[in-house]
């Protein structure tokens, strides 16, 4: 190689290492995933539901229903001390505040105007945290709040 090719050789290295990192650095930087699913939890019968599989056996010790559907989800990623809102079906919305390093959430529900519950939660890397049982349609609508 002559030095002129050695030298874009080494450029190449250092952009492919550069593009290696920037995923890594991403969950580095301080940015919170958090994915929300919206379940009702009723005794009238449902489908099993794969999107429910990892969460559905700790919400029938809780919660005490025989079947939980799937009523739809949303996602948000945050900086250590960001805020932000998630979308859900039915005018439902979930307003979270993060409190930096600790893991620290504010989490407020609505539908629509009206508030359903407010409470601070401990956010830990794939650990479902259960919010809610909300009476609805003979049943419990319920929110499972997990930071990726």
């Amino acid at each position: 190689m002559n030095g002129k090719t050695h030298h874009r050789f080494y450029w190449l290295l250092a952009a492919l290492a550069l593009l290696a990192w920037l995923p890594s650095a991403r969950a580095q930087d301080g940015m919170t995933s958090l994915q929300v699913l919206m379940i009702q939890a009723q005794n009238e019968s449902a489908p099993i539901d794969r999107r429910l599989e990892k969460v559905e056996y700790k919400l029938r010790r809780v919660f005490g229903f025989q079947f939980y559907r799937y009523v739809g989800e949303g996602n948000l990623s945050l900086p250590q001390r960001g805020e932000g809102t998630i979308s859900l079906p039915d005018g439902h919305r979930l307003n979270i505040r993060l409190g930096g390093k600790g893991g620290h959430a504010e989490v407020r529900w609505f539908r629509n105007q009206e508030a359903l519950l407010s409470t601070s939660v401990g956010l830990s890397r794939n650990a479902p945290i259960v919010l809610g049982g909300i009476p609805s349609n003979g049943g419990k609508l319920i929110l499972v709040l997990t930071s990726m």
